[in-house]
């Protein structure tokens, strides 16, 4: 999983009380809050073999204040952790560019190679 809010995303949160966040946000976005009600919230454990690779750099020092603890502009590290993976990497990059980032793509292809 590159960069996912598996426990909500602050920035989410913070846009959906307001109608232009929603209509930003989409229906989708608007689950992706931090609230016992979100969707995120409702997960569960990892029950397969999975690598979490997180960001902890943004480009927007606006979206990045909604987080008051390292994340990638929109999700926090912490966030970004699911019980059960086997595997978390932080990278020093942006939510918007981790997935072509050349070292996102070597530690996909490690574990998918070696678990």
């Amino acid at each position: 999983m590159l960069a996912p809010p598996n426990h909500g995303s602050c920035l989410a949160g913070t846009l959906k009380r307001h109608a232009v966040g929603r209509w930003i946000l989409g229906p989708a976005g608007c689950e992706l809050g931090t609230t016992a009600n979100d969707l995120p919230q409702h997960l569960g454990p990892a029950t397969f073999p999975l690598c979490v690779i997180a960001g902890d750099a943004s480009l927007n020092p606006v979206f990045s204040r909604a987080a008051k603890e390292p994340n990638d502009g929109k999700v926090s590290v912490e966030s970004a952790k699911l019980s059960g993976m086997s595997e978390f990497v932080v990278l020093h990059c942006s939510h918007t560019w981790l997935m072509w980032r050349a070292e996102t793509m070597r530690h996909v292809l490690k574990f998918l190679q070696e678990g």
